[in-house]
């Protein structure tokens, strides 16, 4: 929708007779500039300021509705459905990394058990062609569903093994990080970045 107001960015701007109005009379305001316009209005001036003030609208129209666009909830269904599956797994993931921080690993076992019981639900939940576009899920989870799969499943494991290693007092910072390698390899390949 920006790249349609483009053309009107290039028009003159209405800064030189704002700097000359103030110059007259100081610091008036927006209000003292349209009288100072009008009074020497001519037909060239005029249509420069409705461009302007036109530009200006819809720059914030433009910026209104790329706002509303972005609080649009995802649609119903898998799409939202995996999208809070992936949201409670990076909760799940902070415990983690704030434990591994810390040096305090008690909560490793369990966030790892929570992330391979939600990890285990997930596949189901990209059934073919479920997209949308505030949805990060690239096309191309369908188009390499053998690789994708066996990055979901290795999630599963890998975080079963972090939690048998917190469990057992296991090295769970080797495992931990196996487990998010993991995740950055399936994001880097099938994740859109974050829309603004």
């Amino acid at each position: 929708m920006l790249d349609a107001l483009l053309p009107l960015a290039r028009l003159p701007s209405a800064m030189p007779m704002a700097r000359q109005a103030r110059g007259q009379q100081g610091e008036r305001g927006f209000c003292y500039l349209t009288e100072t316009v009008r009074s020497r209005s001519t037909p060239a001036r005029t249509e420069e300021c409705m461009r302007v003030l036109l530009a200006g609208v819809l720059v914030v129209a433009a910026t209104v509705a790329q706002a509303h666009e972005s609080k649009e909830p995802l649609p119903g269904g898998p799409i939202r459905e995996r999208h809070e599956l992936m949201e409670r797994i990076g909760k799940q993931a902070k415990i983690i990394g704030d434990a591994l921080k810390s040096g305090k690993l008690e909560p490793v076992g369990p966030a790892a058990a929570k992330i391979a019981e939600e990890a285990a639900k997930a596949l189901p939940l990209f059934p073919e062609g479920s997209t949308h576009p505030r949805s990060r899920a690239k096309a191309e989870i369908w188009k390499e569903w053998p690789e994708f799969e066996k990055l979901m499943n290795q999630l599963v494991s890998d975080a079963k093994a972090t939690a048998d290693a917190g469990a057992s007092g296991g090295d769970v910072g080797a495992a931990a990080n196996k487990m998010f390698g993991h995740c950055k390899s399936c994001h880097d390949r099938f994740r859109l970045p974050e829309k603004k």
